[in-house]
Formats: C-alpha cells, sequence, structure tokens
C-alpha cells in the first residue's frame, strides 16, 4: 500500500543533524509515511548515517547522487514520491513528535489542498527562540489568503518556507524546484503552487523547529554573489500571482523596484546600460512614489527612469570607489 506522506529530505554534509531528525521522524506518533533521504553528494559521513536508517526502518529510503543543489536533490524525491500528500523537510532542523500527526489530521477533516502550521526559530547554544505565526487558524479560501499574502510574506516569511507544509501530491505532480536558482527556490517554487489551491488550512501548533545558521547551511550567500535579477522575476511572479487574482499592493511593486536598483547597483562595470534595457524588457508595473526610498536608491532609480546609462555608470563607479566595494 503507498503510505499517506511522503518526507523528502535533501542532504547535504549534515552529519551533525542528520541522525536527530531522522530519530524524530521513526519516533512519530503518526506512523504511515516513507521518507525520502536524497544524498547530494556528501562528504562528511552523513551517507552512512542515511544507509544505517534505511536498514533499520523500511519507510525510510535513500538516494545517493552526485551534488547538484538543494533544489535538484528535492526534484529527486518528488520524482519517487508514492505518498497522498507531500512534506519537505530539511536535515538540519527538528520536529516534534505529533507533528505529521497534526499536520495530517485537517486533510481528512476538510480535505484541504495544503495545510501549513507555524514554526519556531532556534539557534544553537542560544535560549533564543522566534514563533513564526500563521496569519489564520482553520480552512481559509485561497482569494481570502490572497489579499494579505504580500503583507504576510514579507513580514514572516511562512508562505515561502519550503518546511512546514503538507501538500496534495496531486495539486504538485507535474511542478519542479528550478534549479538554476540559488535563494529563494522554495518561495518560487510556491508561487506556481499556489494558484492551483482551492484553499490552505492553517494551524495555531508550532511543531517545526526551524535551526538559524546551521553548518553547511545552503542560503548563506554574499550580496554581491546574489543573482539580483532572478530576485526580480521571482517578484514579479509574486505580483502577477496576486495581479491575477485581483489583489493590487503597493508593496509588492516597491519591493520590484529595490531589485531593480539592486540589479543596477551590482551590474558589472561596463553593463549597466545592458542591464538597465534587459530589465525594460521585463514589462514592469509602474513604479510607486518613491519619496520614501533612501536617497541613493532615488538617485539611482531617477537616473534609469530617464534613461542616463552612461551618467548612471559613472555614478556608479563613484560610490563605488568610495566604498571600496569590488563588483
Amino acid at each position: 500500500m503507498k503510505p499517506k506522506i511522503s518526507i523528502i529530505i535533501p542532504v547535504y554534509n549534515k552529519a551533525r543533524y542528520l541522525s536527530t531528525i531522522l530519530e524524530q521522524i521513526k519516533n512519530q506518533s503518526f506512523k504511515d509515511f516513507e521518507c525520502i533521504l536524497v544524498d547530494d553528494g556528501s562528504t562528511d559521513g552523513s551517507s552512512d548515517i542515511c544507509d544505517s536508517f534505511t536498514k533499520q526502518d523500511c519507510r525510510f529510503k535513500v538516494i545517493h547522487k552526485d551534488n547538484a543543489g538543494v533544489s535538484a536533490a528535492r526534484n529527486t524525491g518528488l520524482d519517487i514520491a508514492c505518498g497522498d500528500y507531500i512534506t519537505f523537510i530539511d536535515a538540519d532542523d527538528e520536529i516534534e513528535n505529533a507533528y505529521l500527526e497534526v499536520l495530517y489530521a485537517p486533510t481528512v477533516k476538510t480535505g484541504a489542498d495544503m495545510v501549513v502550521g507555524g514554526c519556531k526559530k532556534f539557534w544553537d547554544n542560544s535560549d533564543r527562540n522566534i514563533d513564526v505565526l500563521c496569519p489564520f487558524e482553520g480552512l481559509i479560501d485561497i482569494n481570502d489568503v490572497f489579499k494579505s499574502f504580500a503583507e504576510v510574506q514579507y513580514k514572516s516569511g511562512i508562505y515561502g518556507v519550503c518546511c512546514n507544509k503538507l501538500l496534495s501530491a496531486k495539486i504538485i505532480e507535474n511542478i519542479r524546484f528550478n534549479p538554476k536558482i540559488r535563494l529563494a527556490e522554495d518561495l518560487e517554487f510556491y508561487l506556481t503552487v499556489y494558484p492551483r489551491l482551492s484553499n490552505i488550512y492553517f494551524l495555531p501548533e508550532r511543531l517545526y523547529l526551524y535551526r538559524q545558521q546551521a553548518e553547511n547551511s545552503s542560503v548563506i550567500v554574499k550580496d554581491k554573489d546574489i543573482d539580483y535579477f532572478t530576485q526580480l522575476n521571482i517578484q514579479l511572479k509574486l505580483y502577477r500571482m496576486l495581479e491575477k487574482a485581483g489583489v493590487k499592493t503597493d508593496v509588492v511593486t516597491a519591493k520590484i523596484y529595490n531589485y531593480v536598483y539592486l540589479c543596477i547597483f551590482y551590474a558589472a562595470n561596463g553593463k549597466v546600460a545592458e542591464t538597465c534595457k534587459k530589465i525594460n524588457e521585463l514589462n514592469l508595473p509602474i513604479c510607486p512614489d518613491i519619496k520614501s526610498f533612501p536617497f541613493k536608491k532615488r538617485r539611482i532609480l531617477k537616473k534609469y527612469f530617464s534613461a542616463s546609462f552612461k551618467t548612471l555608470e559613472l555614478t556608479l563607479r563613484v560610490y563605488r570607489k568610495l566604498k571600496g566595494i569590488k563588483i
């Protein structure tokens, strides 16, 4: 019989944390699951830990593959998942004993397309923790979710976090992560999922423990190494999703133009005009009033709007030289 839930865990050099999360999964109060471990070319002993658990418990499966990144690893798991519902767990996080049981219960009660729970952010060797709460409780129509989607996402990030969610396998059958995206790949994935949903069931419980600043974290990227053009496109995808739902919000448009500024600011020397022309091809929404933007950002955006690309290039070179910024 196929399991009710498929758990997908990408694993890359997480030996320090891996046994803890796998024991927590093994001892869940909800038993009808498969746990797919995708070993993404680990070199620290994680592979051996994965193999050990597959020998202990037939619900655990492992795929060993060459390193290709977290998105490709999750896609590998999706390709072989057999469960009615899918959930993602990161190898350096932790879950409470009733996590799967609480996530699954609303699907039986309401037939929800997706279940979302809160989570707790925690730090090793610290008493510090932050509760991330769901913005609603119970079964909510997706159109009502969209009305405050942007504000909630920018405040808590809960809609773009890969974990703490249970998704109908049928709904995401043909949806995959973009392996070329290094940052916010979770949000980009879910922006394809949400328009396919009729509803979301929100839980008050916070049973997913999200470790911050873990070793070998895939989310640590220096500012100058971020692909801001990709991030701009993700924000445009969010804008268009909400626009299609009849929701327009200045907060998304402001975020879009923040990424326009960053695309230009971090453009390679001699590539500013080319970058600006590339941005112009995106059919951006009308820019909001930029008076509230910081002076430097306003100055650069004004030159972009006026197509003063040569002046803009010179301005950026002078500013970078003064600040010691190398692009």
